[in-house]
């Protein structure tokens, strides 16, 4: 049970820094495109 408990725990774990990794690629392609396209003339 405790061993289960865990695997849920790890589990869980690694799909929120799966997500927060998500954002962060997408917010430095966002970014990156800002930059781009705003660069001052």
């Amino acid at each position: 049970m405790l061993f289960e408990d865990t695997l849920q725990g790890k589990l869980k774990l690694t799909a929120m820094i799966n997500d927060i990794a998500v954002n962060l690629d997408n917010i430095f392609i966002w970014a990156l495109i800002n930059r781009g396209t705003l660069i001052p003339e």
